[in-house]
């Protein structure tokens, strides 16, 4: 904990913005403890942003007694943007959702403002950027007829049909941008690009599925369980490198009754996935300070503790460092993914992706023949699109 301890004194803007979170998640306070100084506005609206905090907890820390009026008001402004944003989606949402429903297409609704409701009773309680459907895999081409319908287009070319090879490395899912390029939207054809993270079949995701009530029209979500599973996967494949994400796990955690709590770590038994719940528990407690059952925090490993200790590193991590992070960094993040699960057939997909990405077949092109050279190209390649601007 010591490196901990040393990257808190580094970034008091970090452990202002968490403390912040705590507040929205708890409502026990809306004041910020900072020791041993004050980082002052520039630093917390850049930590703010960076971790993509809910409006809930720009307004918090709006009302930080050291902060100048400048610094206030630019993260008020903030706030407005992002419910603006949060409204705006949630008004497509609902149109798309209606329109795959009319198709007869099956689909579920995952995080974004539908997120918000569930967890927040407010749409706009979080800072949402896209739509994320989760669509039968076999209603694919049905799915994209129906939403470009609505005026909404592929970002990027599809995946060429009859390609096994090259359909392994596509991603989870696919964007699409509507007529003005206001919204995107993202079709799933599953929860995660290494699918054996959680091998359920869509069929399962379905059969098991709530509902959630959104300005007159009812959205197919995940049940609790799988919504709770798929949050804690999302969030420690990325390093939890958001607190944005650890926020809404917080809230779920602070807000389920205690058998609710012991069914979601019963279902991550079975699937052997406890390493990735109790991580997320853990960290819980260590970044917010909440005391959490024993029942979802119990059972730490070393694949948990692995998970917390990579991602204390993430989350306080500055903003470039997240966005173009070092070689070393890259391998124990391998080495957390590879302890998700343990599973030869999802640690055998970490490794595929890890070793090459679709991105390489798309920066350049080799003959069928020679595509056992994109191995040996690929550190090229991973140095060539890290010298390419990314969006954080």
């Amino acid at each position: 904990m010591r490196r901990d301890a040393e990257a808190a004194r580094r970034s008091p803007a970090f452990a202002i913005v968490a403390a912040a979170c705590r507040a929205a998640v708890t409502g026990e306070r809306d004041s910020i403890d900072y020791q041993p100084a004050h980082p002052g506005g520039d630093a917390i609206l850049a930590m703010a942003m960076r971790h993509r905090v809910s409006t809930p907890v720009l307004r918090i820390l709006a009302r930080d007694p050291e902060l100048d009026a400048d610094a206030a008001a630019r993260l008020l402004e903030l706030a407005r943007d992002r419910q603006l944003s949060a409204l705006r989606l949630s008004a497509a949402l609902v149109a798309v959702s209606q329109e795959l429903s009319k198709a007869g297409i099956r689909h579920l609704v995952l995080k974004g403002p539908a997120l918000s409701q569930r967890l927040y009773d407010d749409l706009a309680a979080r800072d949402c950027k896209d739509i994320d459907i989760f669509i039968d895999p076999a209603a694919r081409a049905p799915a994209e007829a129906a939403i470009a319908d609505l005026g909404f287009r592929r970002t990027r070319a599809a995946t060429p049909p009859g390609d096994p090879w090259r359909a392994s490395l596509a991603p989870k899912d696919v964007s699409f941008r509507s007529r003005d390029g206001s919204i995107e939207l993202e079709l799933h054809d599953r929860l995660f690009d290494v699918a054996q993270l959680l091998p359920l079949s869509f069929d399962h995701f379905w059969s098991t599925h709530e509902t959630l009530a959104i300005a007159g029209t009812t959205l197919p979500i995940l049940s609790a369980t799988d919504d709770f599973l798929y949050l804690c996967g999302h969030g420690a494949l990325c390093g939890w490198f958001r607190l944005k994400w650890l926020q809404d796990i917080a809230r779920i955690l602070a807000a389920e009754s205690p058998a609710t709590l012991a069914g979601f770590a019963d279902a991550a038994d079975r699937l052997g996935v406890r390493p990735m719940t109790t991580g997320a528990a853990t960290l819980v407690e260590q970044i917010f300070g909440l005391q959490l059952s024993d029942v979802i925090a119990a059972a730490r490993s070393p694949a948990s503790l692995r998970i917390v200790n990579r991602s204390r590193e993430a989350l306080a991590a500055p903003a470039a460092a997240s966005n173009a992070p070092s070689i070393p960094r890259l391998a124990r993040m391998l080495m957390l993914q590879l302890g998700l699960r343990r599973d030869w057939r999802y640690r055998r997909e970490v490794l595929a992706r890890t070793f090459l990405s679709e991105h390489d077949v798309d920066m350049v092109k080799l003959p069928h023949f020679a595509r056992g050279l994109y191995y040996p190209l690929r550190p090229l390649l991973l140095a060539l699109r890290r010298l390419r601007p990314r969006r954080s």
